[in-house]
């Protein structure tokens, strides 16, 4: 009778900790410059995944767990001939935007989020060379964040 009480509450324990595992997010940074390289440097507090030079068209995709308390967060070094900058790719209040695959992709205006509804695309300026001739300078790649995070709270998700 123990034995069969301590299974249970172990079970319990299990499929707890199971809904409170995170789905793994899958996240892409694709060049569409339309010719020159893009040279990208991503990484977490945890994670550097190093520096990749992508030519037009190609892209660097990765995969990881969000963990439990909601903290985690990538930043990606961004840079072409005319413009750069610090970009986050990717916090916990992205979710309602792209819960599973978040794809960003880099053109000659700057990075763009796509969002899982079609259509839906949120940009950011280029922060470096190009950007300050224009007067856009956004400092930290927290342009793009507010416009996310504004999105969201004016928009209705399921």
């Amino acid at each position: 009778m123990k034995f069969f009480i301590i299974l249970t509450v172990l079970f319990g324990v299990f499929c707890t900790m199971n809904e409170a595992i995170p789905v793994k997010t899958f996240l892409r940074v694709q060049n569409q410059l339309g010719g020159p390289n893009l040279t990208i440097h991503c990484s977490s507090s945890e994670d550097d995944l190093g520096i990749h030079v992508l030519v037009n068209d190609m892209y660097f995709d990765w995969h990881f767990r969000p963990n439990v308390w909601g903290s985690t967060k990538f930043k990606c070094d961004l840079q072409w001939e005319h413009g750069s900058g610090t970009y986050t790719v990717y916090k916990n209040d992205y979710v309602q935007l792209c819960p599973v695959h978040c794809y960003w992709y880099v053109k000659p205006e700057g990075p763009c989020l796509q969002s899982d509804e079609p259509d839906r695309q949120f940009c950011s300026p280029w922060q470096g060379s190009e950007a300050k001739r224009f007067g856009e300078l956004d400092s930290g790649g927290d342009m793009v964040e507010e416009t996310i995070v504004q999105d969201i709270r004016n928009s209705h998700f399921p």
